[in-house]
């Protein structure tokens, strides 16, 4: 099985120059967990509520912006990768979530719960 089996392709993006107490509020609208965060055309990183501390981080948030929260060089998977260094890479992954370029381009995000799921489902189809 390959990433791009198992990949959500839908995906919310944000630029890193965005107040992080407005990606906090976009995180909260919209139901998300995390937001995958571009510097023009390249993908920064990810960014988790946890990441901008909670419902109760605003003064973690006050006065910052995404590029503030993101790591120094951000891990990325390709569609062609296989599930097992997917796994590997979310294993040690802080966010639990890692993009998915294709030739640069994001094409969709594999989380460790879309990766469980998949997988669970592809066991039980493989047992059926």
């Amino acid at each position: 099985m390959r990433v791009a089996d198992l990949m959500e392709t839908d995906v919310e993006i944000a630029d890193a120059r965005l107040a992080a107490e407005d990606a906090w509020q976009i995180m909260q609208q919209r139901d998300l967990a995390m937001l995958v965060v571009t510097q023009g055309a390249e993908v920064a990183g990810v960014v988790t509520r946890e990441q901008l501390g909670g419902p109760h981080g605003r003064e973690n948030r006050e006065d910052r912006h995404l590029e503030a929260f993101l790591p120094a060089a951000p891990v990325t998977l390709t569609p062609e990768c296989s599930t097992q260094h997917a796994a590997a890479l979310l294993d040690g992954s802080t966010c639990g979530c890692v993009p998915v370029l294709d030739r640069g381009h994001l094409v969709g995000v594999v989380t460790v719960a879309g990766l469980l799921r998949r997988m669970g489902a592809a066991a039980r189809a493989r047992r059926a």
